[in-house]
């Protein structure tokens, strides 16, 4: 049996990938890896479409703030 592997989308994809993967993500937002994955996925699969829910992404900026590092959100804004 073949799984077929879901899109990740953008912003989430690209701030996910900035932050050191999965794993690193979860850790500095305070959640379980697989809600990182659920940000990257589509909507209609079971997924978040690419946005990052509010409260995590707060914790992604203060760590952010604390560690110098520049997530500034017009970074990660995607082309209209």
């Amino acid at each position: 049996m073949s799984e077929q592997r879901k899109p990740h989308l953008d912003p989430a994809r690209r701030i996910v990938a900035e932050l050191g993967g999965p794993t690193a993500t979860a850790r500095i937002a305070g959640v379980h890896v697989s809600q990182v994955y659920r940000w990257m996925w589509p909507e209609d699969n079971s997924g978040y479409g690419g946005w990052i829910p509010r409260k995590p992404w707060r914790k992604i900026q203060e760590w952010a703030k604390e560690t110098g590092q520049d997530l500034g959100e017009d970074r990660f804004r995607t082309a209209a």
